[in-house]
């Protein structure tokens, strides 16, 4: 019987998961601008593509953020944006309608 040392992903241990979403969840609580929308990987960055909204204004925009990293744009998305609203909305400005 082989001896297995492989040490799992501390990314995939449930610790570090909770602990990352609590962090994110602290930075954002003081951030003005925030997406509505999803998080894209290109395989050499993140994209956050989606409404920005800023807070206390009933001022939107839509917006590409490229992220060196997938914290920094989970930092930036308030709440995922359903795929196929996402879809529609991407066409949409798209063709400026």
């Amino acid at each position: 019987m082989p001896y297995n040392l492989e040490t799992p992903s501390i990314t995939k241990s449930r610790g570090y998961f909770s602990s990352h979403n609590v962090w994110v969840k602290t930075m954002q609580k003081d951030m003005k601008n925030t997406v509505w929308g999803r998080i894209q990987d290109t395989g050499a960055n993140f994209i956050v593509e989606g409404w920005q909204i800023t807070q206390g204004t009933d001022r939107t925009s839509w917006v590409r953020i490229p992220c060196q990293n997938l914290a920094t744009a989970q930092l930036l998305l308030l709440d995922v944006m359903d795929k196929d609203a996402h879809q529609r909305e991407k066409t949409r400005q798209a063709n400026g309608i």
